[in-house]
């Protein structure tokens, strides 16, 4: 507040802090990255296929997006298991939230993944909603086809498994 005699002379106590004026520099992570994120619309929420998944399909959908550098759509590795400990979600239901993504087309197996003696590897996944790169190899970019907008509950996609799930599921039933 100034008093009279300030305010008389033109005279401000107001000192500006020796910041002013100057652009703030966002703060780095430890690793020296922005912490990444994904959009996540009202209108992506929306959408009936995303209401009619089950809240652990949402979260590995989203555990799925957060490993998309920017790059690699069409090769996100994700194993069940890591999925799993990332997440905090059993592998089996893991499994059915991979089969349920796949059926409501949010996901495409572009690769299906292995364990064997000699070692294996996670299967790769492709995000429907983004537009897959090109690569030196000759590949070109593709659009995302986003199938799970035209997803409907009495159509639903068809679910790539790999030989032995398939063999398994079939002895349950």
């Amino acid at each position: 507040m100034l008093t009279e005699q300030e305010a008389e002379a033109g005279k401000s106590s107001f000192v500006p802090p020796p910041s002013a004026g100057k652009r703030k520099r966002h703060k780095r992570s430890s690793t020296g990255r922005h912490a990444r994120f994904f959009a996540y619309s009202t209108d992506f929420a929306a959408q009936p296929a995303w209401l009619a998944l089950n809240p652990s399909a949402r979260i590995i959908y989203m555990a799925i997006e957060h490993r998309f550098n920017g790059s690699n759509n069409g090769k996100i590795a994700a194993a069940t298991r890591c999925l799993s400990e990332a997440t905090g979600i059993s592998r089996g239901a893991v499994g059915d939230a991979l089969h349920d993504l796949q059926a409501k087309g949010y996901v495409k197996v572009a690769r299906l993944g292995s364990f064997g003696s000699s070692g294996g590897h996670a299967a790769l996944y492709t995000l429907t909603r983004i537009t897959t790169t090109a690569n030196r190899k000759g590949h070109h970019a593709e659009p995302g086809t986003r199938c799970y907008l035209s997803w409907t509950s009495t159509a639903e996609y068809a679910v790539k498994v790999s030989p032995r799930q398939s063999a398994s599921a079939s002895k349950r039933k």
